[in-house]
């Protein structure tokens, strides 16, 4: 995501003998990118600065200029823009009577908001280059926050003074505090458990070819990343065909898993889409460079190198402005391979047909037996709010570490239903936002995530999870909702593309610098993982599959990381 914004504001002050009402609020828009629109309004003592994409909700139509942007001063201004309009995008809201300063971030989280305060002067920027030029020193608790819970972001980053605000949030800043409120809220819809699954289907093609064309009227010409599977393609079946304007780039990473292509060019054909298919390279990728260098955390894979490099280069010719990806949309269409929806049905419609169908199709989906998926519904059923969904990864930390607590995330805790399959789908939600902040293709223009968009958010979340398994298929409302639109080759693949190929490439072209890393690297030096954990698994390469292949090439990213942050890198001296 390459999006930039800057914007600094006074707060009112909190220095030793400065009241409230001695405050002059000030903002200033420092910079911003081209795709950035910037929307400036006044309503009284309330002034608003808006800085992104924003759409009407009732018109699907974006708004880029002031007077398009209907807020109703009498009621609150987070309401009007949570309620009436949606898109990517933050807000600074002044209130000079009530002497305080809101920070608000949608909730698609698709435009990052880092946040840094002295005294009475806030910076807001989607870079750490946008919050001036403080050199800010390394959290290490908040790397260690990291590694173990790499799906979570907190309020705290790896930076010291550096602030996350979490889409869906407010930050109020005022004399006396800050205070954190989570304002978006999404409900379940106790009347989708009833409605006929054709009638759940057809509101959510509505529903995915409104945001997807209004994405599409910002961005007229654009580069979709077409890999083959459900979600990506969907994306395509919804767009407005233009040879021109639109077009499809296929990755190949390797064979069999790592070659969708015939998936690609069959939707291709179908959506009357031209289609570039490309194989990306192991040698594009150096695992010494970081790119999430310019961003807080060390979030960003070193691996996607390869495929920024390609389709930077894609959408430079075609002068594109913007990418389209489907990032994002197994967790919004009910991915969910577990026997938590089994857990909501029961809750729902009681140990009756409903729920016995739904123990079945997890069974299905999930090649256990309805005896498994009872018996752990019934447990799950049981413990109710109990139930975590944070997921924790202490894989080949030291022992000192693997026992390392976070605050449980905002939407988490405001989460009222009672239900443990809605909740594994809103975390679900929740870790595919944090994920997308740092998938970018290397060049200026911005990545789109159509799925992640608000509405469609809120409309998957209020449908229970257990109607999202139906006849024993993953995404069943998805594949219903644009069965007439897909290839039945891609409305029915049970198998999912793989990069295992390519990072084993990577891996074994770079197993000395890895190995460097790994046995004296800061992480290692500080005693934060278990060296001879990983130089054990880096002696025997035919190990390097799955999760241990991942978790490596993760520190990796963390070292290169940290090396930008002017950390000493492995082999040299710390001063």
């Amino acid at each position: 995501m390459n999006s930039f914004y800057a914007l600094r504001s006074t707060v009112p002050a909190r220095r030793h003998g400065v009241s409230a009402s001695d405050w002059v609020p000030s903002f200033e828009i420092e910079a911003h990118s081209p795709d950035i629109d910037c929307i400036q309004v006044k309503h009284g003592a309330i002034s608003v600065v808006l800085l992104g994409n924003l759409f009407d909700r009732q018109t699907m139509q974006p708004i880029v200029a002031a007077e398009e942007l209907h807020l109703d001063a009498g009621n609150d201004i987070i309401n009007c823009l949570l309620d009436g309009y949606w898109g990517r995008y933050v807000a600074l809201i002044v209130d000079l009577e009530a002497a305080r300063v809101t920070l608000l971030r949608d909730p698609s989280g698709q435009m990052p908001l880092y946040w840094t305060l002295e005294e009475e002067r806030l910076r807001c920027s989607s870079r750490l280059s946008g919050l001036g030029a403080n050199s800010f020193a390394v959290d290490w608790e908040g790397v260690m926050e990291h590694l173990i819970h790499q799906g979570r972001h907190t309020a705290r980053t790896c930076l010291q003074g550096v602030h996350e605000l979490a889409p869906g949030l407010t930050a109020t800043f005022s004399a006396e505090a800050c205070d954190l409120i989570c304002r978006w809220k999404p409900e379940l819809n106790d009347e989708h458990r009833h409605r006929s699954s054709q009638v759940l289907a057809t509101r959510l093609q509505s529903e995915v070819k409104q945001v997807v064309l209004a994405w599409q009227r910002r961005f007229p010409t654009l580069l979709l990343t077409l890999s083959g599977g459900l979600d990506s393609s969907i994306i395509a079946a919804c767009l407005r065909s233009d040879a021109a304007r639109v077009r499809g780039l296929n990755l190949v990473s390797g064979v069999g898993l790592g070659n969708e292509s015939a998936f690609a060019q069959a939707v291709a054909a179908r959506s009357d889409l031209p289609l570039e298919i490309v194989e990306i390279r192991p040698g594009c990728v150096d695992l010494r460079c970081s790119a999430a260098a310019d961003r807080p955390r060390p979030a960003a894979r070193g691996y996607t190198q390869a495929s920024d490099e390609v389709a930077a280069m894609a959408a430079n010719e075609q002068m594109a402005l913007a990418h389209f990806n489907g990032g994002g949309g197994d967790n919004i269409f009910g991915f969910l391979h577990s026997s938590y929806p089994a857990a909501d049905a029961l809750l729902d419609a009681g140990p009756g047909p409903a729920y016995w169908r739904t123990v079945h199709n997890l069974a299905r989906l999930t090649a256990s037996n309805i005896w498994t998926i009872g018996y752990r519904s019934l447990r799950h059923a049981m413990l109710g709010r109990s139930a975590s969904h944070d997921r924790q990864d202490i894989s080949l930390l030291s022992p000192a570490y693997r026992h390392h607590a976070i605050e449980r995330h905002p939407w988490m805790k405001a989460d009222s239903s009672g239900r443990p399959g809605h909740r594994q789908h809103l975390s679900h939600i929740l870790e595919a936002v944090h994920y997308s902040e740092y998938l970018g293709h290397g060049d200026s223009i911005p990545t789109i995530y159509p799925l992640l968009s608000q509405p469609l958010m809120e409309y998957c979340l209020s449908i229970p999870s257990w109607r999202w398994c139906e006849n024993g298929r993953d995404r069943s409302l998805a594949r219903m909702a644009f069965s007439t639109h897909l290839p039945h080759t891609v409305l029915d693949r049970r198998v999912k593309g793989s990069f295992e190929q390519f990072l084993l490439k990577i891996f074994y072209s770079n197993i000395e610098e890895i190995r460097s890393m790994m046995a004296e690297g800061q992480l290692a030096r500080r005693g934060m993982i278990d060296s001879d954990a990983c130089l054990d698994l880096l002696s025997r390469p035919d190990r390097m599959l799955g999760g241990a292949l991942g978790r490596i090439l993760h520190f990796a990213d963390v070292e290169a990381w940290l090396s930008a942050r002017g950390i000493a890198p492995a082999g040299a001296s710390i001063s």
